[in-house]
């Protein structure tokens, strides 16, 4: 589907509990595009947000396009969002980009992922594990990235190597919300994480 079609598309969709899978092929960057106007005309976030429709959506670029990064504020509170897989190629997750994203319970992330900006999945309450083990370029955690983030169990960082910072609070919001492990590939990203203020016991080397 292209990016033109997808408003049309949802308006199309009854309202229900049923979650609509769509996979775009075609989007101009501006719908991407970090902007702190989340009520910005043509944004998809808030494409999806207005449709009211439990979405699952696969963005797969054809013709050789790549897209690089998902803006500041792209999908902000859009809790209509039920899942996500990001295009290979995509380096960039912006400041609070799914930030209050409550109904996402699922998120592909591509192996050349370099930073994950600050609060960017703040109060995804939903996610029950992240998966960046195979993104050994990953470099950067921004602050309070994962906070709120209550029903993580999980956070795969086995194979994150190349990491250089890791943000305040970026597991956690409080002792009660703790993502429950991160599992890290060395001592010094051991470090990395305690410094983030995260609790040393729940630090999982790689086996």
């Amino acid at each position: 589907m292209t990016y033109e079609n997808l408003e049309e598309w949802l308006n199309s969709k009854a309202n229900s509990a049923e979650i609509h899978y769509i996979r775009v092929t075609d989007i101009p960057e501006s719908a991407l595009n970090g902007n702190p106007d989340i009520l910005k005309a043509g944004n998809l976030g808030q494409i999806l947000k207005e449709s009211g429709k439990k979405v699952f959506i696969q963005i797969e670029l054809e013709n050789g396009k790549v897209l690089k990064e998902i803006g500041d504020f792209v999908f902000y509170d859009v809790k209509n969002l039920a899942g996500i897989e990001l295009p290979e190629g995509l380096t960039s997750i912006g400041t609070l980009a799914f930030s209050g994203c409550s109904g996402l319970t699922s998120i592909s992330i591509p192996e050349g992922l370099t930073s994950i900006g600050d609060r960017a999945f703040e109060d995804c309450s939903g996610l029950t594990s992240i998966d960046l083990s195979n993104c050994s370029n990953l470099t950067s955690i921004g602050e309070e990235a994962f906070y709120g983030c209550s029903g993580l169990t999980s956070i795969d960082l086995s194979n994150c190597s190349n990491l250089t910072s890791i943000g305040g609070h970026a597991f956690c919001k409080n002792e009660e919300s703790y993502c429950k492990e991160v599992i890290v590939p060395n001592e010094h990203i051991k470090k990395l994480v305690m410094h983030s203020l995260y609790p040393e016991e729940r630090i999982k080397l790689k086996k």
